[in-house]
C-alpha cells in the first residue's frame, strides 16, 4: 500500500530582469541580471508501508463425535447377534439394548428407558412403552416384543421367572407382569432383564415356549436347542448406538439417529477395543486410548493414569458388587461353621481392599451377604446389631481354632484335631489382575498365620 508524504523543496518561481541604465561619458550599455528566488511548493512522493492482514481460514469440516471404550466379545467368525446363544452381543450389550426402566436400589428410583411410565400394584406390574420407538432394522417397537423376551428368557431359567406368573400385552403400547404372588422385588427383577427378542424376528421361538412344563422338558428342550442355532450377524435393538462393524481388535458402532432418544446422544461413534486383561486397559488410560474403564486398580498404578492423563477423573460408583471369599462347605473343615467363622478373624480384609482395589468403598461390616450402601432399608438397623462383626483379631482367631481341636505342629502351622496338616489350594478366575493380586494376598495372610497357602488362577470357560 502507498501513503502520501509531502516534502517542502525550493523551486524556482521564475527570472526576474532587471534592465540599468548606466550613464557614462561613453555610449549607453544594457546589463542583464538574473536573480533566484526560493519559493515553498507542496508535492506527492508516493513511499511503500508494510500494512498487516490477518485472514481467518475457513475452518475443515467437523469430523464425526468418537467415544472410545473397551470390552470384551467372541472373535469373528463365531461372533452372532442372539443373545440366547454362547457367544452373542458382546461388550456391545448395554450400547445395543435397552431395559424397560433402570432401578436404583439405594433410593428405589425408576429411570425411564424403554418403558415411559409404570403402575405398580401388589399383583402387577403394568409398563407403557416410549412413544415411537424403534428396532435398528426400522421396526416399530410393540409390546409383542416384550412378551417374546420374557418367553425366551424362561427357557434360560431367568431368575424372574420364579415370581412372574404371565406377561399379558392388552395393546400395543402396554406390558403387564402378573406376578405368582406379591413380591419387593417387582421393580429389580424387571429393571435387570434388557428386551433383546424383536417379535418379528425371534417370534417363531416365542410362540412355541410352555410356560406349563420346564425348561429342560418337551417341547421347550427343543426350542431352545433350535434357537441356539440361530446366528445373525449382528444383534438388532433399541438402544442408542447399532453395531456396523465386528473383527478382532475392534468393534464399531454407529448413533441409532431413529432412537427416541436421539437428541440426547451425543457421539456419533462408538469404538470398543478388546479388554484381555486389567494390565491392558491400565495401558489404554495411559495412553488415552479409551474414555472409560473400570479395571479394579491398585494405588500407584492410577495414580500414575491420573499423572499422565490429567484431564482424567476418578469416578467412585457405588458398591455395585463385591470381592467375596467362598468356601467349599461340601468338605472338612469348611463344613463346619465354627471353624469358617474363626477363619475370618485371622484374614486383614481391609490390606486385601488396599492391595487389589485401594479406591474401593471399605470392607463390609458384617457377614450378610447384602450391598452395604442398602443393607439398612433392606435388613434395619435392629436386625443389623444382632450380627456378628468379624473383625481382623489372629489372636481370637488362634482361642477360637485351640477350642475346636486344632493345634500348632513344630514347624508352627495348622492341624486338625486328628493331627493332619492343613494345606489349601485357593482359586480365583484368571486374567484379572483383581482377583489374582487378592488370591496371592489371601494366600500370604493364611500362610503366614501357619496354614499354607497356594493360589491357583483357573481359566475362564
Amino acid at each position: 500500500m502507498h501513503g502520501k508524504v509531502f516534502r517542502k523543496l525550493w523551486a524556482p518561481l521564475g527570472l526576474l530582469v532587471v534592465v540599468a541604465s548606466l550613464v557614462t561619458s561613453c555610449a549607453p550599455t544594457t546589463v542583464t541580471v538574473t536573480v533566484e528566488v526560493p519559493v515553498e511548493k507542496t508535492v506527492e512522493v508516493p513511499v511503500e508501508k508494510t500494512v498487516e492482514v490477518v485472514v481467518t481460514p475457513t475452518p475443515p469440516p467437523a469430523g464425526p463425535a468418537v467415544y472410545r471404550t473397551a470390552g470384551g466379545w467372541t472373535k469373528p467368525p463365531a461372533y452372532h447377534g442372539n443373545r440366547f446363544a454362547p457367544g452373542g452381543i458382546g461388550a456391545a450389550w448395554w450400547w445395543v439394548f435397552e431395559p424397560l426402566f433402570v432401578y436404583v436400589p439405594a433410593t428405589g428410583e425408576t429411570i425411564p428407558r424403554l418403558g415411559a411410565s409404570f403402575e405398580e400394584t401388589t399383583e402387577a406390574l403394568t409398563v407403557k412403552l416410549q412413544p415411537g420407538a424403534k428396532w435398528h432394522d426400522g421396526t416399530p417397537v410393540t409390546s409383542k416384543d416384550v412378551w417374546s423376551t420374557f418367553q425366551l428368557r424362561y427357557l434360560q431359567n431367568a431368575e424372574i421367572w420364579k415370581y412372574l406368573d404371565e406377561v399379558q400385552t392388552p395393546d400395543d403400547e402396554t406390558v403387564v407382569f402378573k406376578w405368582k404372588e406379591p413380591t419387593p422385588l417387582a421393580k429389580p427383577l424387571i429393571a435387570g432383564e434388557i428386551i433383546c427378542a424383536p417379535y418379528h424376528i425371534y417370534g417363531e421361538w416365542a410362540d412355541k415356549v410352555d410356560l406349563t412344563v420346564a425348561p429342560d422338558e418337551e417341547p421347550n428342550k427343543s426350542v431352545m436347542e433350535d434357537l441356539s442355532n440361530f446366528k445373525p450377524e449382528f444383534p438388532i435393538g433399541t438402544g442408542p448406538f447399532k453395531v456396523t462393524t465386528v473383527t478382532a481388535s475392534e468393534m464399531l458402532l454407529d448413533k441409532f439417529a431413529d432412537h427416541y432418544a436421539a437428541d440426547n446422544v451425543h457421539f456419533d461413534k462408538l469404538v470398543i477395543l478388546p479388554w484381555p486383561n486389567n494390565e491392558v486397559i491400565w495401558a489404554y488410560l495411559m495412553a488415552g486410548e479409551v474414555y472409560r474403564a473400570h479395571p479394579a486398580t491398585g494405588k500407584d498404578t492410577t495414580e500414575a493414569i491420573m499423572a499422565r492423563q490429567p484431564e482424567m477423573k476418578l469416578a467412585l460408583p457405588s458398591d455395585l458388587a463385591q470381592f467375596g471369599i467362598g468356601f467349599n462347605m461340601r468338605i472338612e473343615p469348611f463344613s463346619d461353621e465354627n471353624f469358617r467363622k474363626a477363619i475370618a478373624h485371622a484374614i486383614d480384609r481391609k490390606q486385601l481392599r488396599e492391595i487389589t482395589y485401594y479406591y474401593a468403598g471399605d470392607v463390609d461390616k458384617y457377614a450378610h451377604n447384602v450391598l452395604t450402601s442398602v443393607e439398612e432399608k433392606w435388613l434395619g438397623k435392629d436386625f443389623l446389631n444382632t450380627l456378628t462383626v468379624y473383625d481382623y483379631d489372629p489372636a481370637k482367631a488362634e482361642a477360637m481354632l485351640n477350642d475346636l481341636g486344632y493345634t500348632r505342629g513344630a514347624d508352627g502351622n495348622w492341624l486338625s484335631p486328628t493331627g493332619e496338616p492343613l494345606q489349601w489350594v485357593i482359586n480365583c478366575p484368571a486374567g484379572y489382575s483383581d482377583w489374582v493380586l487378592a488370591c496371592d494376598n489371601l494366600a500370604t495372610q493364611l500362610t503366614d498365620f501357619g496354614i499354607p497357602s497356594e493360589c491357583q488362577p483357573l481359566e475362564n470357560a
